[in-house]
């Protein structure tokens, strides 16, 4: 029975400086456990200073860092990356290589992983924010679709109509690819996880 648990929701706070800069705090990445019947997997890490609540809800779920079997990575950004040394057991997937740091090895994949590549899940490339921006599709024990998006979706791009200039054509793209799944939840890189009503203003946006 697979189960799909929002272990840290994302954070992504900015705070603009009269120069034109800006501060991003607090920032972390979402980090969403998905345990099948053999295997637990991660997606995505956080950030270093949201590392012991990650540890944490972690043990929540009876779970050490050392029971990590796969991570899969949305993106190579520090925000959702940062923390992959703390599960020094798992492979670690990204959208062109997996990694292992026990045997400290890197296999690549010049076209890409394959979609089937982790058990029980599905990858997708999902490129727009990033060129190597992965997504994962998978079913709980309750049939409910879930779609772990990293930054290919976001309530910020919704802002304004700024979608695609936020993304370009290609995240449109990506977007659709999502959405022709039908998921019945979405777990953005950051902010909350998108129901029903959230999916559908993103079906209008990408119209």
């Amino acid at each position: 029975m697979t189960k799909v648990k929002l272990i840290l929701k994302g954070l992504h706070d900015n705070h603009y400086k009269e120069d034109g800069s800006y501060l991003i705090d607090p920032l972390t990445s979402s980090v969403t456990l998905i345990q099948t019947e053999k295997n637990n997997i991660l997606v995505d890490t956080g950030t270093p200073n949201f590392k012991e609540k990650i540890l944490e809800n972690l043990a929540k779920e009876g779970l050490k860092a050392e029971n990590i079997d796969y991570l899969i990575l949305t993106h190579n950004h520090l925000d959702h990356c940062f923390n992959a040394h703390l599960f020094p057991r798992a492979l670690i997937y990204t959208q062109i290589a997996f990694w292992h740091w026990q045997d400290a090895n890197c296999h690549i994949f010049p076209k890409g992983i394959s979609s089937d590549v982790v058990p029980g899940i599905t990858l997708l490339h999902t490129p727009g924010h990033s060129k190597d921006s992965l997504s994962v599709f998978v079913k709980d024990a309750k049939e409910k679709k879930w779609l772990i998006a990293g930054d290919a979706v976001s309530l910020h791009y919704l802002e304004n109509g700024s979608l695609r200039n936020r993304v370009g054509e290609e995240g449109v793209r990506s977007i659709r690819k999502i959405l022709d799944l039908n998921p019945d939840y979405i777990v953005p890189g950051h902010g909350e996880v998108f129901t029903k009503t959230e999916i559908d203003k993103l079906r209008e946006f990408v119209r």
